[in-house]
């Protein structure tokens, strides 16, 4: 039985990817693109690669910048597509990403730039222009997706005792 999909906003969306992508162990940083990028502008398929980047431990990018490029090597894309963005737009002409393990997430970290993706092979070219590649029909985020990402937003809560309850809720300055 298909699940039914559901209505989020993306603000929703963008706090529980930033949560989860916290809960996983994500850089603030890297949580707060991931959640910016695929909270607004992704969908089922993209949620499904966040997914499978909350699940790989965080490691090193291997990258390697000239004047002109910048080459990433088993780019992880939650990992290198903030870099390659941020070097774009600071007068990088080019990224190359070799062994990019999340393709689909390319148009939801690219959204509102001026920078595309091309596919070269197995790798991936990204620079100034227009995109060439066709978008598939979005697919919708399902309820399963969302229960997913609760757990590894779940990993930030606090456990709950008097020390974390201590100035919560109306205090005695407040009546």
């Amino acid at each position: 039985m298909a699940a039914e999909p559901l209505n989020w906003s993306r603000a929703e969306l963008s706090a529980l990817l930033l949560k989860a992508g916290r809960g996983a162990g994500f850089p603030l940083a890297h949580a707060e693109d991931m959640a910016r990028a695929v909270g607004r502008y992704g969908d089922g398929r993209a949620m499904e690669a966040v997914l499978r980047a909350l699940g790989t431990p965080w490691t090193a990018l291997a990258m390697k910048v000239t004047e002109r490029r910048l080459i990433i090597e088993s780019a992880c894309a939650v990992q290198a597509l903030p870099h390659v963005v941020d070097a774009l737009t600071s007068g990088c002409e080019e990224a190359l990403l070799r062994g990019l393990d999340e393709p689909c997430l390319l148009a939801a970290y690219l959204h509102g730039t001026d920078f595309a993706g091309h596919p070269m092979g197995e790798h991936w070219r990204v620079a100034q222009g227009p995109a060439t590649l066709a978008v598939p029909a979005p697919q919708p985020i399902t309820p399963e997706q969302i229960a997913e990402l609760e757990i590894f937003a779940a990993r930030t809560y606090v456990p709950a005792s008097l020390t974390s309850r201590e100035g919560a809720g109306q205090g005695a300055d407040q009546d």
